[in-house]
């Protein structure tokens, strides 16, 4: 008879000691109440400190009941949960079941942040002017949201084939000031790479001075979750600038030197190596 009242009693005891488990996809584990399941589309979990939690199903892994997970720790979004998430910042979906825990926004998509790069491009000259050159660039702005940069560089280009044309004994130099956009895509399929689109907009000033204008397309691959990365793109360089153009007149009879001074456009494609920090 004792024995079988004891018995509701420990039962109800072991009730206690389970709750509801949600994984999701994205490696995040949330433990709690599950409060509504919608038949197809949504789930809402309550956590034991009283924070509410919304998730679509197509996000949602697997669904379980576990032994309460007891922590001496406390996590600012919810009470049960491994201790490695105490002393990292807890983020949308809650704190992660793992003593290797990684908060699950990368450094690259963090903002509002402050973000630089520095890099070598090779372009190599195309058109009835293919002047080809090297440019060494740096970049540094904000970056606005994870998908928008906004900044400003400077480079500097020596011109490589100039002495075709000019006296082979100088160099020729010349240096871009723009304005930098970058558009990042993020989220793909949540890797350690983002594909990008970048716009270089300014005036180069030197040897030969012009508008200068660079789109460029490419990939950046990241190291873990930090901020730093490597970018290998594609693009086309057009570089306005005055060329005076040399020949001599056979039509006397002593040839005479001739020039004159047009601007031209100046374009090539462009490959190029960055490094984000």
């Amino acid at each position: 008879m004792t024995a079988c009242m004891a018995l509701p009693c420990v039962l109800h005891a072991n009730a206690e000691e389970l709750q509801e488990v949600v994984y999701l996809k994205n490696g995040s584990v949330i433990r709690g109440t599950i409060v509504e399941q919608g038949a197809i589309k949504s789930l809402t979990i309550k956590t034991v400190d009283g924070n509410v939690f919304f998730f679509e199903l197509k996000d949602v892994e697997k669904v379980t009941k576990e032994p309460v997970y007891r922590s001496d720790s406390s996590c600012s979004f919810h009470g049960n949960y491994d201790k490695s998430c105490a002393s990292e910042t807890p983020h949308m979906f809650g704190c992660r079941d793992s003593d290797n825990f990684k908060d699950e926004t990368y450094g690259w998509e963090r903002a509002p942040r402050y973000r630089g790069s520095v890099g070598v491009t090779t372009v190599i000259g195309c058109g009835d002017w293919g002047l080809s050159r090297i440019m060494i660039h740096t970049s540094h702005g904000i970056q606005i949201i994870p998908e928008l940069f906004v900044g400003v560089g400077v480079a500097i280009s020596p011109w490589f084939d100039l002495d075709d044309y000019w006296d082979e004994s100088e160099t020729y130099t010349s240096m871009p000031v723009y304005l930098n956009i970058k558009g990042d895509i993020h989220n793909i399929i949540r890797r350690n790479f983002s594909p990008y689109l970048d716009l270089k907009l300014g005036y180069n000033f030197g040897d030969l001075s012009g508008l200068f204008f660079a789109p460029e397309i490419g990939c950046h691959f990241y190291f873990g979750h930090k901020k730093f990365g490597l970018g290998f793109g594609i693009g086309y360089h057009m570089q306005r600038a005055e060329i005076t153009e040399y020949w001599y007149d056979y039509s006397t009879r002593i040839p005479q030197e001739s020039w004159y001074t047009k601007r031209r456009i100046l374009s090539g494609v462009s490959l190029g190596v960055t490094f984000d920090f």
